[in-house]
């Protein structure tokens, strides 16, 4: 089988406009689209407690449905998810920093903080990932936060 996340996203964008859900856009209707996701979650977390890993597959691909959906709400109401989706995901590499000093002064913040944090070198990648006791990536002292401003058109809000 040769099907992609390209292939599913088209198949869900297909199911909302079938539905008539695509171009409900109000925050009512985005707070809707929260719901179905908190389910999907909530599902995941019960496959996880009852370790049933087709519980918690059902969930992770439902949580990725239902997330494709608020998605395209989004971008039926005129919000640029695709540049946004770069910014972002550009963004979050540079949670990873190719400057040593700039990784173990990291280190020494988080350890001041309370926060055990180990600081690991990726040689595929040539950079330093620095993680907390549940293996989270931890954001470098210079890390810049995203702004994704530039994606929301002028006068496009909840309401």
């Amino acid at each position: 089988m040769n099907y992609n996340i390209e292939d599913f996203q088209l198949d869900q964008d297909a199911f909302n406009e079938l539905s008539g859900q695509a171009s409900k856009v109000s925050k009512q209707d985005l707070n809707n689209q929260l719901m179905l996701i908190q389910e999907e979650v909530a599902e995941i977390a019960q496959g996880l407690r009852n370790d049933d890993l087709k519980e918690v597959l059902d969930g992770a691909i439902d949580t990725l449905f239902t997330t494709l959906g608020l998605i395209q709400k989004l971008r039926n109401k005129g919000v640029d998810v695709d540049k946004a989706m770069f910014l972002v995901a550009k963004n979050n590499l540079t949670k990873f920093t190719p400057r040593e000093d700039v990784a173990i002064e990291t280190v020494q913040y988080y350890e001041e903080q309370g926060v055990d944090v180990t600081m690991e070198y990726s040689d595929k990648y040539a950079l330093f990932v620095i993680k907390d006791n549940n293996s989270k990536v931890r954001k470098p002292i210079d890390y810049k936060r995203v702004e994704l401003d530039e994606c929301i058109p002028e006068g496009v809000s909840l309401d």
